[in-house]
């Protein structure tokens, strides 16, 4: 199933206010500032402009040619503008936008400054000025304009945030909560304004103050709980547990039924290791018909779903949740399906499989179930059942690799290998991209091919499969097994096999096949070697390796050994008329 992540409400909080309102008031700026600019481009010209006709003739042309998107022109039109009439603020003013337009910032500062002191009353030649000067990092300078902005007008509220927001990024943390003060004093109560002050007095490392801004969203609205778990996460953060405590025992006061509150106490409990009090909220919270399962159940439960092996007492308490959980929601798949996981986790297949059924009979809009239910028939080798959730998640997803996958293993173990070939292609086509997964499938389809004795055809396609994940162990393995077995490019197998015993140093089956490949080679001693370490890994009990470690043992000369291991592939299960022809003639036939 899909992991699921989760945030405590202050980590939530904390990304809201990375992007804070004077984040967004520094973009609305730039948009009014357009409009404004070109605004005061028509109101305001130098007085001996409006004497000269001359330079107004000038300045209409520059106009014209800015409007023609003749950028260039309008810049040197608007210069000669400004050399007719060195005062001139509105040739100023439109350079020096035009000059921004072109990301020359320099430029713009330096005729964007010249507008602003001709006309220090123009609010749209300081509000560039102050947006140039931020543009060039001087937020000093334009906390400065924004100030006798303010000045002049008081009840302009977003001057308050683009002041706070300059004073901000020259490090005057203390003057942007001034700032976010006034401005409170004049419009009241204010969420925004209250995060931004939060926010800047934790920077300063000021609890007690930032818990007192909640603490004004609080008296405002003593009702409301998220303002209370803000407060108490405020002090939890920093190492304030007492404070923190006394206020989760006035949420529960407040709304005990609330599911923030709940979710709240329930973090707080688990971040303070109070398990029975964390698993009594979780419990609450589970059992709450007013919530969803998803996400909050769903990240309760994938507590105990992503951990390692569970405890006894765990496992208790996460079956426990998820047959309330079926019980609240008994016509949504997904408890179905959450219960079939935890079954599946911890190794009851045959159960989980009966759930994952139920949750498909509610609910088949979620491939992740139908690709668990594919899973555990094929761990069950159930593959006539396998080919028919195959073949309905196709119908319902046509686009998703994981159902031709596992169709084409189906098949292959049914060795029908026409079917299997064709399902690997499909396979292969869909999830084209996925690296691994191709590695995957170019393998299965090389075994399909050596099953079919296309032997060319599959040493191709197990190059593909390492050529998208060279060091898949089994991959080296098997493709150097194959080899092995028809006598085929044993150097390139040794290398190989050698490299899957690197991958995985005591598996018994990579052992067997490096001394296989060795024994091939008539490297009979360094075979015999490595089919003891075989035997050590756990081969005790697998026919195939005694019997290819009294292969060995025949070659060296000691044929009464070579007889007794025979005589244990035998009854360890393998079954062959060459292996009783061996044991009866004490002689290898190869």
């Amino acid at each position: 199933m899909n992991k699921l992540f989760q945030f405590s409400l202050l980590s939530i909080l904390l990304l809201v206010l990375t992007f804070s309102p004077a984040d967004a008031q520094s973009k609305r700026k730039k948009k009014k500032s357009k409009a404004g600019q070109e605004t005061a481009s028509t109101e305001s010209t130098s007085s001996k402009s409006k004497r000269d006709p001359r330079v107004m003739a000038l300045f209409l042309e520059a106009v014209n040619a800015k409007t023609l998107e003749k950028e260039e022109e309008a810049i040197e039109k608007f210069k000669d503008c400004l050399k007719m009439d060195e005062r001139n603020d509105a040739a100023a003013f439109e350079v020096a936008k035009l000059y921004y337009e072109k990301k020359d910032i320099d430029e713009a500062m330096r005729f964007s400054e010249t507008a602003a002191k001709i006309d220090p009353d123009n609010k749209w030649y300081q509000f560039l000025y102050a947006e140039l000067l931020s543009e060039n990092d001087d937020f000093e300078g334009a906390a400065v304009i924004y100030r006798q902005l303010l000045q002049k007008y008081p009840n302009n509220f977003d001057y308050y945030f683009d002041l706070s927001y300059m004073l901000i990024k020259s490090g005057d943390l203390e003057g942007a909560i001034e700032t976010y003060d006034q401005l409170e004093q004049r419009i009241g109560v204010n969420e925004d304004i209250i995060y931004q002050k939060q926010r800047l007095y934790i920077k300063l490392n000021d609890v007690e103050n930032a818990a007192k801004e909640t603490q004004k969203l609080i008296d405002q609205d003593p009702e409301n709980p998220a303002y209370y778990v803000m407060k108490a996460e405020i002090y939890e953060a920093n190492g304030m547990e007492k404070e923190a405590s006394e206020i989760y025992e006035q949420l529960k006061e407040i709304d005990p039924e609330n599911p923030m509150v709940q979710i709240s106490m329930a973090n707080y409990y688990k971040s303070k290791g109070e398990n029975e009090k964390y698993f009594a909220e979780v419990t609450k919270i589970i059992e709450n018909p007013q919530l969803e399962i998803e996400p909050t159940k769903l990240m309760i439960l994938y507590f105990y779903l992503e951990k390692g092996e569970l405890t006894e007492k765990q496992e208790k308490e996460a079956f426990l949740l998820t047959e309330k959980l079926m019980e609240v929601h008994p016509k949504n798949g997904m408890s179905y399906a959450v219960h079939g996981d935890l079954l599946f986790k911890t190794n009851k297949e045959k159960e989980a499989l009966e759930f994952y059924e139920k949750a498909l009979e509610t609910d088949k809009s979620k491939f992740e179930i139908f690709q668990q239910v594919m899973e555990i028939h094929f761990r069950l080798k159930q593959y006539d059942q396998l080919i028919e959730v195959c073949d309905e998640a196709i119908e319902l997803f046509p686009n998703q690799h994981w159902s031709y996958y596992f169709s084409g293993l189906a098949y292959n173990n049914q060795d029908n290998y026409e079917k299997a070939q064709r399902s690997f292609k499909r396979a292969i086509v869909i999830g084209f991209g996925n690296k691994n997964f191709l590695g995957e499938v170019y393998a299965q389809l090389a075994d399909v091919y050596n099953s079919t004795k296309e032997y060319e055809k599959s040493d191709k396609n197990f190059d593909k499969s390492l050529t998208h994940v060279p060091d898949n162990p089994y991959t080296l393995n098997n493709y150097s097994y194959f080899l092995s077995l028809r006598g085929d490019k044993l150097d390139k197998a040794a290398e190989m096999s050698a490299r899957s015993n690197e991958l995985e140093p005591d598996n018994a089956s990579f052992q067997d096949t490096y001394a296989w490949i060795l024994y091939k080679q008539k490297k009979y001693e360094d075979s015999e070697k490595w089919m003891k370490k075989a035997l050590d890994n756990g081969g005790t009990g697998r026919y195939v390796i005694l019997e290819h470690y009294g292969d060995v043992l025949f070659q060296l000369g000691r044929v009464d050994e070579a007889v007794e291991h025979w005589i244990k592939a035998k009854e360890s299960g393998a079954k062959s008329e060459m292996l009783d022809k061996k044991i009866n003639d004490k002689k290898i036939y190869e």
